[in-house]
């Protein structure tokens, strides 16, 4: 029976891959066609501000109560639910007649993404139970090519198609019907009911390097998806400035560009360890951050471009590796519930600096919110690296250290030849 199971097993990722890249892709299409929905319906930009917040807490909140749960109830079940909430929203944003639908359609779709994109991560990872890294790279992979991939689409949409808000959603509402029946190939994991007591009560625990490790690549996910954020958020104003054009293509391609070349060097990088992706991928980051902040002060269209892939590609490595650390530190029986833990990171990173950076543009301007912020952020990512750095060089002896968790993250520890420190025994 093993040796039959074999050969789907080597497969069975591709269709939790697909549905992730779905989910991905469906939550980056409506940030062009705000603007749309704004000439429409007169509303300013406080209003959208609230829009793009609403969906960051919906995922986070999600993630709190049902992020774990996949664990417990199986990988398929979560999909589908969290599928089934992504298809009504996407009928909510085509059928929208004011901006009070806007608000429901993006929470929905924030509630679906919370629950559906825990489960799926952990689908994917379980596919690879000897490497669970792997896992943790394929779903970075495809969810990055799902953000690139969607905005870019809608972007375009916008500039070259009358009604870009019907044909978008149409084509929305059938990719998520037939995602939402192909969810039910997801394999159902779930965790032995006899588990359940002992992981009530939560608390992982942690040996004096893990311990470490799980800060650090805390601090790499939160730094990685808080630049990721606000550039979604601000490059196609940064990029009608640079290029002196309102044309929305310009905007499209650079913010798509995070997604798609951050998937590509992600992918390519992924024979290297976590670690030594995320020593690469800071100081790429921050030198990626100061050319495109060079680029909106000078107004230069090449230094913008080469900026933004140089950003793309740091922000890829320093985020695939920081999230392959963190899976690692799993297993099979509480997988789910540490994906989730690394997505409320990183949607906490996302959400809180990009509402603040819309708000500091309305007050301060766009040029001066720019250099701020890529200050700032260049100073969390160089932290990141050194401690990093300090880390491979620093062998701790194991004590163990217990971690409060208050999310289901169980207390089982993963193997040493499957965590993040795997490469350094070598």
């Amino acid at each position: 029976m093993q040796t039959i199971d074999a050969p789907l097993r080597r497969h069975r990722h591709l269709i939790p891959s697909a549905l992730i890249a779905l989910l991905y892709c469906g939550s980056s299409v409506p940030s062009p066609l705000y603007r749309v929905y704004q000439s429409r319906w007169h509303f300013g930009d406080a209003m959208l501000t609230g829009v793009f917040s609403v969906y960051a807490v919906t995922v986070v909140v999600s993630l709190l109560l049902f992020g774990p749960l996949s664990d417990r109830c199986g990988r398929r079940t979560l999909t589908a639910v969290g599928l089934a909430i992504v298809t009504t929203s996407m009928l909510a944003f085509l059928l929208a007649p004011n901006v009070a639908w806007l608000f429901i359609a993006r929470a929905l779709q924030g509630v679906g993404v919370g629950v559906a994109g825990a489960a799926l991560t952990a689908a994917i990872v379980d596919s690879s139970p000897d490497d669970s890294t792997l896992g943790a790279v394929r779903a970075t992979v495809w969810s990055y090519l799902g953000l690139g991939v969607g905005v870019l689409g809608s972007g375009l949409l916008v500039a070259y198609i009358r009604d870009p808000i019907s044909k978008a959603f149409v084509a929305l509402v059938i990719a998520f019907s037939i995602g939402l029946v192909a969810s039910w190939m997801v394999a159902p994991h779930r965790v032995d009911p006899r588990h359940w007591p002992e992981r009530r009560r939560t608390a992982l625990g942690a040996s004096g390097r893990s311990l470490r490790d799980l800060v650090i690549y805390g601090v790499g996910l939160a730094v990685s998806w808080a630049v990721g954020g606000l550039y979604l958020a601000l490059g196609p104003s940064i990029a009608s400035v640079v290029t002196r054009s309102p044309s929305r293509v310009s905007g499209a391609i650079a913010i798509s560009s995070l997604g798609l070349v951050g998937a590509l060097v992600a992918a390519l990088g992924a024979r290297f360890a976590a670690k030594l992706q995320v020593l690469v991928g800071a100081p790429a980051l921050v030198a990626g951050l100061a050319v495109v902040v060079w680029a909106c002060v000078g107004r230069s269209e090449p230094s913008f471009v080469a900026g933004s892939v140089l950003l793309a590609s740091g922000w890829g490595l320093l985020s695939v590796g920081s999230f392959r650390a963190v899976v690692g530190l799993s297993n099979l029986d509480n997988r789910a519930a540490v994906i989730s833990v690394a997505y409320l990171i990183s949607y906490c990173a996302f959400s809180v600096p990009t509402i603040l950076g819309g708000l500091a543009v309305e007050r301060y301007g766009l040029r001066e919110t720019t250099i701020v912020f890529g200050v700032v952020t260049a100073l969390g990512a160089t932290g990141a690296w050194v401690a990093g750095l300090r880390s491979i060089r620093r062998r701790d002896v194991a004590v163990t250290t217990p971690l409060a968790v208050k999310l289901d993250v169980g207390c089982n520890r993963a193997s040493p030849s499957s965590g993040p420190d795997s490469w350094l025994n070598h």
